[in-house]
């Protein structure tokens, strides 16, 4: 080529611009305040000397981009430039080791690669590289083989992508548009020094999320396109494609000193570019797709039966639409894959191309639109989703449970008839019906049949009804309702005797205690009703704090002595009810005073006399005999006294004892020590006893008072 000589007259021809390029409105990035360097670089080639490569094109091998193209000398393996180390990987030294060769470091710049697509092993370790993170430098991206006028096939990168190749050393060339960035900082549109974009390897045709950040022409064959561009992963990778000639640069002509210092400047840009994150223009919001055609939105959800349209962009070079593309939409993949066709085609005024169609079965459609350039150049969309729904169908389940008890129980099923459906796509929501409500969880295989299970607690028996309702979290127009009734039980009560086992005619005190399962209870709830075993009966009183344990308690007045039989019933106003009984021995006592044995006789089972004559022989005290005078009844106290406290009485039976009959059950005085102190006679009472008496007893000691020994009251 004569580089001396531009070619006026193409640049007239061109089919874009510098006037139209400069009025381009585009949004300025910074990258953010955290963002990763690129401080250790792997140097990837497949041929030469790599980094301190000597020999400068036209010679062979070539193979530093420092020596052909930046510095115009070799950089040693491990030489730091612009703060970064270089270290020279070998792209057979990444197939030998795919999984360690790259994990030392932050950058890989591959250069002149001429057959990447002959090494899978080292493209896929690459791309794992890119996918975790990394940054990836592609600079020459073409075959290499100056008459092979072929470009790489680089179908296996992550981002895959076809360029240009005009050939080795190339004619003079424009940047057609620059987008303002960190990565063109400097960089102006129009005519750049003589085969770096006159040899620029542009873009054609893309898969995946390109941005473009210079678009060129070369003089070579007036193609235009982008001559460097990037894309980024998930997890903050960034891939900089720069299509710009690295190699052929004529070092040491006139040739040289311009290029060499216009590809400083590009290659000092892209190393010093930040990522994860990067601060560029972004995906779809890029200001020029770099595939010339954009297919919106990126995803939705529809019920089957429904209509489904999806909306394809065709730009030019700067970005703005190109009305008359003719556009085809095709369904890849899904259960309506291969249907395709024009939509709306040609494009409007504003680019727009329109594509609807009905889906007939659940699953997910993937869609791309793609045209044909007047060159015959393919250019295929981003990939789309129309994810296609079936309503799905609920039931609920009645449940059982009872009043203040926690309980797990499912509340409803549900199918989807999508095959592929899984739990965790559905969230539930439970309305109890008693003014409380909770999330449900959601479980089942894959492709269902669900069940939607929840916890609680009903405070009160009675009847409620349980509204369920159930969302697909990606699609929420996917719902059901369900409603069922949960018929809750009044608590168990259990009761048992609390009756003490003697008492004296007149009763007072607990007769039962109990429980309620339920553990919200209170006193109003309960009702207790006191057989007392003698043909009577009363309301009894229940007491206790909220929740329990609670207390029965009554009085009643017994006619008789002898064994009777208490029955306590307690109802629960819920329903619940309990019964407990208990035998309990009412006792009597005597008019006047009380009889009273030795504290050696007061074994039950014991055979006693408890008023005779011979009382002082019969009766055994453990303080020694007592007064021949004492016949066995005190009159002081006239009633029945406390256990530790003394009684006294006269001699013989001038305290007259009761005429009889007495209680077939009476209550008799144990002392352990009586004496006399002139006509008082005292003692102790160290215990009482309860006496079942025998026929036989008058007040005349001669007529002795006898019986057997039964309970102890004290």
């Amino acid at each position: 080529m004569n580089a001396s000589v531009w070619k006026t007259d193409r640049r007239a021809r061109r089919i874009f611009t510098v006037a139209m390029l400069l009025g381009l409105a585009l949004a300025v990035f910074s990258p953010a305040a955290h963002a990763v360097s690129s401080t250790k670089v792997a140097y990837v080639t497949d041929f030469g000397g790599g980094l301190s490569d000597p020999v400068s094109p036209p010679g062979l091998p070539g193979s530093s981009i420092f020596n052909n193209a930046i510095t115009g000398a070799p950089l040693p393996n491990g030489g730091t430039y612009n703060g970064a180390t270089f270290t020279d990987v070998p792209i057979g030294a990444i197939d030998s080791n795919p999984a360690t060769a790259l994990s030392s470091y932050d950058t890989v710049l591959l250069y002149e690669v001429c057959s990447i697509a002959s090494h899978p092993v080292a493209l896929g370790a690459i791309n794992t590289f890119l996918a975790n993170g990394g940054k990836v430098m592609i600079f020459d991206s073409d075959a290499c083989a100056p008459t092979a006028r072929g470009a790489a096939d680089w179908s296996g990168f992550l981002f895959p992508f076809k360029t240009t190749t005009p050939g080795p050393v190339g004619l003079g060339g424009d940047y057609l548009a620059v987008v303002p960035s960190s990565l063109t900082t400097g960089l102006v549109p129009g005519p750049q020094p003589p085969d770096a974009v006159g040899d620029a390897n542009v873009f054609t045709s893309f898969t995946g999320p390109w941005c473009v950040s210079i678009t060129g022409q070369s003089d070579v064959n007036n193609v235009p396109g982008f001559v460097e561009a990037y894309a980024r992963t998930p997890a903050g990778g960034l891939a900089i494609y720069e299509g710009e000639d690295f190699w052929f640069t004529w070092k040491g002509t006139g040739l040289g000193p311009a290029d060499l210092a216009h590809l400083k400047q590009v290659f000092d840009l892209v190393l010093a570019q930040p990522f994860n994150p990067d601060g560029l223009p972004a995906g779809a919001q890029c200001p020029i797709p770099a595939s010339g055609i954009v297919l919106n939105p990126p995803s939705q959800t529809l019920f089957t039966g429904s209509t489904a349209t999806v909306t394809a962009t065709v730009k030019d070079a700067i970005g703005n639409g190109v009305a008359g593309v003719n556009v085809t939409f095709k369904v890849v993949s899904g259960p309506d894959a291969g249907l395709s066709g024009p939509g709306t085609s040609p494009t409007n005024g504003s680019g727009n191309a329109s594509f609807s169609f009905i889906g007939a079965s659940a699953g997910t459609d993937t869609l791309e639109a793609s045209f044909v350039d007047s060159l015959g150049v393919t250019h295929t969309s981003n990939d789309v989703t129309v994810d296609w729904e079936v309503p799905i169908a609920a039931t609920g389940i009645n449940i059982s449970a009872t009043e203040g008890a926690p309980f797990s129980a499912s509340v409803a099923s549900f199918t989807d008839p999508d095959p592929a459906a899984v739990s965790g796509e559905y969230k539930a929501t439970i309305d109890w019906g008693d003014t409380s409500s909770s999330v449900g969880t959601v479980s089942g295989p894959t492709g269902g049949p669900f069940t939607v299970t929840g916890s609680h607690t009903y405070a009160e028996e009675g009847t409620y009804i349980v509204v369920v309702k159930i969302n697909d979290v990606d699609f929420p127009a996917n719902n059901a309702t369900t409603r069922s009734t949960a018929t809750v039980a009044d608590a168990a009560l259990a009761s048992t005797c609390a009756t003490a086992p003697i008492s004296s005619t007149s009763f007072s005190g607990p007769v039962a205690s109990f429980t309620d399962a339920d553990p919200n209870g209170t006193l109003s709830d309960y009702t207790a009703t006191i057989d007392w075993g003698d043909i009577s009966s009363s309301s009894g009183t229940v007491s206790g704090p909220n929740g329990g344990p609670f207390t029965v308690s009554g009085g009643h007045s017994y006619a008789t002595t002898g064994t009777f039989t208490i029955t306590v019933s307690i109802a629960d106003v819920g329903g619940s009810k309990t019964t407990t009984s208990c035998k309990v021995l009412i006792f009597g006592v005597v008019a006047g005073g009380n009889f009273v044995i030795g504290d050696k006789n007061a074994a039950i089972g014991t055979a006693v006399t408890f008023w005779g004559a011979q009382w002082w022989k019969l009766n055994h005290l453990s303080g020694g005999a007592a007064p021949a005078a004492f016949k066995g009844f005190e009159n002081k106290p006239g009633s029945l006294p406390a256990c530790g406290t003394t009684w006294s009485t006269n001699p013989g039976n001038s305290p007259p004892p009761p005429a009889g009959p007495l209680p077939a059950f009476m209550a008799v005085i144990v002392s352990s020590s009586i004496s006399k102190s002139g006509s008082t006679i005292s003692g102790d009472t160290a215990h009482e006893v309860v006496v079942k008496t025998n026929t036989g007893y008058a007040p005349n000691p001669g007529h002795a008072g006898t019986g057997k020994v039964v309970a102890t009251i004290c």
